[in-house]
């Protein structure tokens, strides 16, 4: 344990670099105990930062082209376990191809797109310009995060049945997501109890799971409260 000088007063930081109060690490003056816990505290912070850099939280030069973090089946398996989706599905952001295949193999009948050619689907294709509401029954992404919000207002537009979008949990966050939220059919939030892998393609390193994941599932016409679930 050492002392960080935080919110003009002294306070403990873990070994890890982390605040105990407030569980961030702060860009403040260091105090450790000991010389073996200056190397702890400096080679956690290192992790710390890359782990920002891996899951999507670096800043935009750190970020993979078009927030592209593919998502495994493992990741897709479980809402296609809670939630039917009947009759066309659209992948707006279909990348590489992760989570088309997946649903093609099960028997959907599927449409894949994305603005960035990356050897699949239909490229080219910006889902946020000019939409054609009501052209397919479902929309299943994984959203750029650095525009959720406008996919998610466009998915409702665009499907006739449901949306199911992967989104980091902190999407609940902000004044204008509440505001869309609230007015918005997401009947389930379904959290993640064990944190997912996402990454980016050119990381070639191990990464244990740094964010928590949802899937947010809108079902057009319902307008009861939102369920939150675990998977």
């Amino acid at each position: 344990m050492g002392k960080i000088i935080n919110c003009n007063k002294s306070v403990d930081v873990g070994i890890n670099g982390l605040c105990t109060q407030c569980g961030t690490i702060h860009n403040l003056k260091l105090f450790p105990q000991t010389e073996n816990d200056v190397k702890i505290n400096f080679n956690n912070m290192r992790e710390y930062k890359k782990a920002e850099k891996i899951a999507g939280y670096g800043n935009k030069s750190d970020r993979s082209k078009g927030d592209f973090y593919p998502t495994p089946s493992f990741v897709l398996f479980p809402i296609l376990e809670k939630e039917n989706f009947e009759g066309t599905i659209l992948e707006p952001c279909c990348g590489e191809g992760h989570i088309s295949k997946e649903l093609l193999s099960k028997g959907f009948d599927v449409t894949s797109r994305d603005l960035f050619d990356r050897g699949y689907g239909e490229t080219g294709i910006d889902f946020l310009f000019m939409p054609q509401p009501k052209t397919f029954d479902n929309i299943i992404t994984n959203p750029p995060y650095n525009l959720a919000l406008e996919f998610a207002q466009t998915s409702l537009m665009v499907a006739k049945k449901k949306v199911a979008l992967l989104m980091k949990i902190n999407f609940l966050e902000g004044v204008k997501r509440k505001t869309f939220l609230e007015n918005s059919p997401l009947k389930y939030v379904y959290v993640f109890s064990k944190r997912q892998t996402l990454t980016r393609p050119d990381w070639e390193g191990k990464n244990k799971g740094f964010i928590t994941y949802a899937w947010f599932v809108w079902e057009i016409g319902y307008e009861g409260e939102t369920i939150i679930k675990w998977l």
